[in-house]
């Protein structure tokens, strides 16, 4: 839910652009606007562009079509099929160009149609996809793209609960909720056009860094192309400060990639909590001395060290990790935040004192992460794993897509610090988990998370088995003395951290003033005095462990939490 106090802060541009960064020899359609017609249920032949939806409900993007949700309790777990249909136009002088639709995100899985053509389909509810329509569009008319969206419960794809109607611990702590969710566009580009790029610092101290880039191009026209790739780092102003260039051919269909290194860069601002300095680099392709192509990404200059019964340290300084959990939803939207309410949502904390965040239990809006960067705070982000692990093959190879995606889309955010793998994968009683799987399936993770990117570290909280625990480059479990933990009335100080902590908190009425006793632990003042105790054993122990996470800044939608005051709500958030 979101804060209810006011906030007044400047909006970036940036959250409204590509996940890789500021787009400029690009053409951007913005397609949250896009006629957009809706329909709650599976229906026959919609995918037809000459389908009649003139009964469909008229909607805009982000949509989500549980976000008007009263609290009732199927609200928040209701599961279906919902289908869009959008139109678009596209210039008939951009016929020779590459024609990309892209979706941020759908949940749980989309299959895609342009002009009753299949485009292909994706699963996992948090990260982008998208997709080449070039042969697809009618240039100068009418373009009908047709969505069908599905969030049921599905065995093959996390998150998954053996029971979706009931919570915890056969099903997941938080609502999963249905909709084109978040920001949908076309990129017209050249053919030959900058695919990703991936920003990493070799070497980096407060006297000098240097930076690397590799950025993947590739051509779907029809010869070969010889290119031109130029590199530059700039400061926040956009000032070049070093510049690298490469040039190279590309086969048709084929792609490249260029790996680039920096000269030195002398005094780099560091970035940090305190001084969120994000630099720039911006990627120029050219064809015969013409700019074909060019994207910006973030950069940051920062280094840190992470390990249980030390002291965690960010550029070399202890720095006492103040974290807080964060869903994504929010009263009367669901799912389908504006961008601006992911910035005022960091506002929030960093208002409240936080200078660390963990996105659970699913990868973070890029307009969320483009906010953590500019105004500073570090980041934990994770993939859905969570509570019911399916033994099904595909659930293994759609996790690691998810993981894969969040990386890919993440990378070059220096508010980043940690890949979650998962959340309470100890539980969930499913026919054939053993640990023997539940070792492979976490190495499996793992290893794909430090060869997609060796220079960031695995985290998994609460995974109650040893080997488990042993896989993640850091363990982070749950401390839930004081409330979870211990019988009415026991003391609630049984806290006394190593490694860093994932979650503590309570649950938290909002009209109960009552002064705690046995029978009082939803009282607002039982829950003052708890994170205030906890916070100050955390304050006391801070140059013997890295720092602990409260659960949670916000409340947020959970399924049959029938017991709670607030039906359908988890009620532990700092603010409602």
């Amino acid at each position: 839910m979101s804060s209810k106090i006011s906030l007044i802060f400047l909006f970036a541009a940036i959250v409204v652009q590509s996940y890789f960064g500021e787009v400029s020899a690009r053409e951007l359609i913005d397609l949250n606007d896009a006629s957009w017609k809706f329909n709650l249920g599976d229906v026959s032949g919609a995918e037809a562009s000459s389908f009649n939806d003139n009964s469909w409900l008229d909607i805009t993007i982000p949509h989500d079509w549980q976000g008007g949700s009263d609290g009732v309790n199927e609200h928040c777990h209701s599961r279906s099929v919902g289908w869009y249909r959008g139109r678009f136009a596209v210039d008939p002088a951009q016929s020779d160009k590459k024609i990309v639709i892209e979706f941020e995100a759908a949940v749980l899985k989309a299959d895609v149609w342009v002009n009753g053509e299949y485009c292909g389909n994706h699963k996992g509810g948090y990260t982008a996809f998208s997709f080449d329509i070039s042969s697809m569009v009618n240039f100068g008319s009418d373009n009908v793209v047709a969505v069908k969206v599905d969030n049921n419960n599905d065995s093959t794809i996390a998150p998954w609960a053996i029971n979706p109607w009931r919570g915890w611990p056969v099903n997941f702590d938080y609502a999963v909720f249905g909709g084109i969710y978040r920001d949908v566009r076309l990129i017209i580009s050249d053919k030959v056009r900058i695919d990703e790029v991936f920003n990493t610092t070799p070497s980096v101290s407060p006297q000098s860094a240097t930076v690397q880039v590799k950025t993947i191009a590739s051509n779907s026209g029809a010869t070969s192309q010889n290119v031109t790739l130029t590199t530059e780092v700039c400061d926040s102003n956009g000032t070049a400060l070093k510049t690298m260039q490469s040039s190279e051919s590309i086969a048709a269909g084929q792609s490249y990639t260029f790996t680039q290194t920096s000269d030195v860069i002398s005094n780099p601002k560091l970035w940090s909590p305190d001084n969120p300095y994000v630099y720039k680099v911006n990627s120029t392709l050219s064809l015969d001395g013409q700019e074909i192509d060019r994207v910006e990404s973030p950069l940051g200059f920062r280094w840190y060290h992470l390990a249980a019964g030390e002291a965690f340290k960010l550029n070399g300084r202890n720095t006492f990790i103040k974290g807080v959990n964060r869903h994504q939803d929010i009263e009367g939207y669901g799912y389908a935040v504006p961008n601006e309410l992911h910035w005022q949502d960091v506002e929030t904390m960093k208002w409240m004192g936080f200078n660390f965040v963990r996105h659970a239990h699913y990868p973070a809006d890029q307009a969320f992460l483009d906010a953590c960067d500019r105004l500073g705070l570090m980041v934990w982000v994770e993939i859905p794993v969570g509570m019911c692990i399916s033994t099904e093959p595909e659930f293994l190879e759609t996790s690691k897509s998810q993981l894969r995606e969040m990386i890919r889309q993440s990378y070059n955010h220096p508010s980043v610090l940690l890949w979650g793998l998962g959340n309470e994968s100890d539980f969930g009683p499913v026919d054939g988990l053993t640990e023997t799987y539940m070792n492979q399936f976490f190495n499996e993770l793992n290893d794909l998370a430090h060869n997609e990117d060796p220079t960031r570290m695995t985290v998994g909280c609460r995974w109650s088995k040893n080997s488990n625990q042993n896989i993640v480059d850091l363990y982070a479990p749950q401390n839930w003395s004081g409330w979870y933990c211990c019988e009415w009335g026991q003391s609630y100080t049984a806290y006394n951290p190593e490694t860093m902590i994932g979650e503590y908190g309570s649950s938290i009425t909002p009209w109960d003033h009552d002064e705690p006793d046995t029978a009082k632990q939803w009282s607002q003042e039982y829950a003052c005095m708890l994170h205030e105790w906890k916070a100050s054993v955390g304050m006391e122990l801070k140059d013997q462990f890295p720092g602990h996470c409260v659960w949670a800044g916000f409340d947020f939608k959970s399924p049959k939490r029938d017991d709670n005051p607030l039906p359908c709500q988890n009620q532990k958030g700092m603010f409602l």
